[in-house]
């Protein structure tokens, strides 16, 4: 049975536009109305809007649990169904995995409490993980540290361990280069960037991840003798969601003799944790040394608490130009000819006064000419620019000349036709001025490359979401539509697979991480599109935004990539010139989401959004359907804070959830979930329809499963 949640909040007045543009904070309420008892009530959020979700999540929280055999006792924490019912519980531990029958444990309240009996035939001296799972939303992973006799320890080796240095391994690694473990008790790194570009990253894994097997780790030190490279040194981490965690900080190897570098660990993290990475060396601009070896003595674990330490500022200057890319073989591309293709029609500021379209050739000239529909007037030839590139197909090299036309001083609410080389005409319609109400079609993730029956699948979820709407309507994408930025078969598969979609209403494409190309950059990404220009112009086709009515939109290149100080600046006066009723950001890389959440998005990105009043943030990357309300880095209800969705997939990737405390619903942890009655990934794709007061948004997958239902109204 479905079950809702319904909020209605009093209005409160919105500051003026003057005093948001010199920086006012937005109106908040300390007022509470129906205040929930799962989340977090305190402190000042903005109040004039109410919000209805159809589901939520059971919410389970502790703190850091330690049971001992030799005194046990009852493990209780605090759970809070909001409407799920508990399905079964298990424990995981070194010793296997066992069900715990219904007599051990017991609700009383909000209180959870597992008997003595669940953790006595655990390991000691090691994390045992209950696992229980509800009727819908994600499972809730509790981890309990099994002390044995003595106590638990503080500290634990990591490397060398008792036989290791007896044998040799070769192990996986990136960038090309080959890590072994060496004779004696150490392990040599040698490393070659030579031809690497600037960010490669070269990685030495010790077999398989080595579980830290003490109470809340809070640190890794690793001794170790530095080349004086001033490349930087860090490490990786699996957590008990088997999702990576990083330390706080990394080291620039700025010194030659042997020293024990700290690495400190979130307090966030997920517990268990294990050591995947054993170091990750990142090449630098400011690098003295292309090529070198490290030598790695020893890796422990502490339980102590650390304090972030003092680490050198990174050179400011490139040592060494970054080598040239190697040139590959030219060659014709089997999906782009004369004739246009990939044609697609891009957001303008002004949809309702404006259009704009992107589409390539093999070097053929291609002009676009247009008129209302049903006219006798003459056609009239389109504004256009063009440039010359290149894109990959396998290993050739393939020229590309990219077309975008800008057509305004259009009407609004209108018809027109146009024709291609004097082909045969077809249609597109403007926006109305001030819909009563329009749609939008969002999808995140596609990433499908040569898996070709995605393709097919991708252009069903999109017919079946655009079913599902009538009158104006445009598509949004919230990055990493391909696998390789630069793969122009790859693209042209997925323009083709939209079919008539892409060519008929508006597309507003936001870049993820996998837009940019091996140089770390989106030529090809904004050769493809035709969108609004930017009043930064190193942002140019990156971040802009677009007017529908009340509502504005925000497309922000957030790829993961830290966002620096111009970036910072130029969104934060986007957002406070903005005078619209509406604020809705798009981005790839969200602060607050699933497996892919980005903590310096915390530190940076979210407190723009807030005190530039945004409502609603879409975004991707996670593979994962994630709900989130959060307002000054607490979770928040709906109608409190930043609603943030995260919308899944839209291709064959799909992952399990990295449990945050900010999760308000998840979609997909189970494997149930995220695939169809087929076995394949069943994709997602969401409606949001927009009227003057009120946004509701639609989940579903292909196979029909309604995911979540959002509305929020001022």
């Amino acid at each position: 049975m479905m079950t809702a949640l319904s909020v209605r909040i009093r209005r409160t007045r919105r500051l003026s536009a003057a005093k948001r543009r010199s920086g006012a904070v937005l109106p908040r309420s300390f007022r509470r109305h129906c205040p929930s008892p799962s989340i977090h009530t305190g402190g000042s959020m903005k109040k004039f809007r109410s919000a209805f979700v159809l589901y939520r999540d059971a919410l389970v929280s502790h703190g850091d649990l330690v049971f001992d055999p030799a005194a046990p006792q009852e493990i209780s924490v605090r759970v809070r169904l909001r409407g799920n019912a508990l399905v079964s519980a298990a424990v995981h531990s070194a010793g296997g995995d066992a069900a715990l029958p219904a007599d051990a444990l017991r609700i009383r309240g909000e209180t959870l409490t597992f008997s003595r009996e669940c953790f006595l035939s655990c390991a000691c001296n090691a994390y045992a993980v209950v696992r229980l799972s509800f009727s819908r939303g994600q499972d809730a992973r509790i981890p309990v540290y099994v002390a044995g006799p003595g106590g638990p320890p503080d500290v634990q080796r990591l490397f060398p361990l008792p036989g290791e240095a007896d044998r040799s391994a070769a192990y996986r690694v990136r960038g090309g280069i080959c890590f072994c473990l060496t004779a004696g008790e150490a392990l040599g790194l040698p490393y070659d960037f030579t031809d690497a570009d600037y960010g490669r990253t070269a990685v030495i894994k010790l077999g398989l991840p080595r579980p830290i097997s003490i109470p809340r780790p809070r640190r890794v030190l690793i001794r170790l003798k530095g080349d004086g490279s001033y490349n930087a040194l860090s490490l990786r981490l699996y957590n008990g969601c088997d999702a990576s965690e990083y330390p706080l900080n990394e080291q620039y190897l700025d010194f030659e003799d042997e020293r024990t570098l700290c690495f400190v660990l979130p307090e966030t993290a997920t517990l268990p944790l294990a050591l995947c990475d054993a170091l990750r060396l990142r090449y630098t601009p400011g690098c003295r040394k292309r090529k070198g070896e490290l030598t790695v003595y020893e890796i422990t674990a502490s339980s102590e608490a650390a304090c972030l330490p003092d680490a050198p500022p990174p050179p400011a200057y490139p040592l060494f130009a970054p080598p040239p890319p190697q040139p590959q073989p030219l060659g014709r591309s089997s999906r782009i000819g004369a004739a246009p293709t990939r044609w697609i029609r891009c957001i303008t500021a002004a949809p309702d006064r404006s259009a704009a379209f992107a589409c390539a050739t093999d070097g053929a000239p291609c002009r676009m000419e247009y008129r209302e529909a049903g006219s006798a007037s003459p056609f009239l030839f389109a504004p256009s620019t063009r440039a010359e590139g290149f894109e990959t197909e396998g290993d050739v090299r393939v020229p590309v000349l990219y077309h975008k036309f800008y057509l305004s001083g259009l009407k609004a609410d209108t018809l027109y036709e146009y024709r291609l080389n004097g082909g045969a005409p077809a249609t597109f319609r403007t926006f109305p001025a001030a819909p009563e109400r329009f749609s939008a079609v969002i999808l995140a993730d596609a990433q499908i490359g040569r898996d070709a029956p995605y393709y097919a699948r991708y252009r069903q979820i999109l017919e079946a979401a655009a079913a599902r709407i009538s009158g104006p309507q445009m598509f949004i994408s919230l990055g990493d539509m391909v696998c390789e930025a630069d793969d122009a078969a790859e693209f042209s598969e997925l323009i083709s697979a939209a079919g008539p979609a892409f060519a008929r209403f508006p597309l507003a494409p936001t870049p993820g991480n996998h837009e940019r190309d091996d140089a770390g950059s989106f030529t090809a990404y904004r050769r493809r599109f035709a969108l609004p220009a930017s009043s930064a112009p190193e942002l140019d086709g990156l971040t802009y935004w677009f007017d529908v009515g009340g509502f504005r939109f925000f497309s922000v290149c957030a790829d993961c990539a830290e966002l620096n100080e111009r970036e910072c600046a130029h969104l934060a006066e986007l957002l406070n010139r903005c005078d619209q009723k509406w604020k809705i950001v798009l981005l790839h890389c969200s602060p607050y989401t699933g497996k892919g959440a980005e903590p310096q998005y915390r530190r940076t990105l979210a407190p723009i959004l807030e005190r530039g009043g945004a409502d609603i943030v879409f975004s991707g990357h996670s593979h994962i359907y994630v709900r989130a309300s959060v307002w000054e880095d607490k979770a928040v209800a709906p109608e409190d804070g930043i609603l943030y969705l995260t919308m899944g997939t839209s291709g064959p990737k799909a992952f399990a959830n990295d449990r945050a405390f900010w999760q308000d619903y998840v979609f997909g942890d189970r494997e149930d979930e995220r695939l169809d009655g087929g076995g394949k990934t069943d994709v997602t794709c969401a409606v949001a329809r927009f009227s003057d007061d009120r946004v509701e948004i639609d989940v579903q997958t292909l196979s029909g499963k309604t995911i979540d239902r959002i509305a929020l109204q001022k």
